[in-house]
């Protein structure tokens, strides 16, 4: 990978790893979109952050076909089946406003995305767990 390019978002999108210690002094671009699972090792996230370079986690990032498999699951159960440009509007939506929040959440909590978008994400599922009595409010 040529990290060293002029860029202004970087999108790692196919290899684990791809961002380690060792490249992540390279990067020039402000912003970093995990495209690949787990493109950036966690030694590079401190080095880019302690360099002012946000990334957005993978799990925010390329979140999409998880939202497309819940309208899969959905339409199971319906008679109406949704149009594809719906379904790819609301995907839009809602990684937009994943990353915000991640982003928005980060900043409050002065810490990097990846550990305010993990926090946010076990605060959801404990919510959920508590709304089907499998843990106590």
């Amino acid at each position: 990978m040529r990290v060293g390019s002029d860029c202004d978002i970087l999108v790692p999108a196919a290899l684990q790893d791809v961002i380690d210690d060792a490249t992540a002094d390279r990067i020039k671009a402000r912003l970093v979109v995990e495209g690949a699972n787990l493109p950036t090792s966690p030694q590079a996230q401190s080095i880019l952050a302690e360099r002012g370079i946000t990334v957005l986690p993978d799990f925010v990032a390329n979140a999409g076909g998880v939202v497309a498999a819940a309208f899969a699951m959905d339409a199971r159960y319906s008679g109406f089946r949704p149009e594809t440009p719906t379904i790819f509007e609301t995907i839009s939506k809602r990684l937009r406003a994943n990353a915000v929040t991640v982003l928005e959440e980060a900043r409050r909590r002065a810490t990097t995305p990846h550990i305010a978008g993990r926090g946010l994400a076990e605060e959801r599922v404990r919510a959920a767990m508590r709304s089907k009595g499998r843990l106590p409010a």
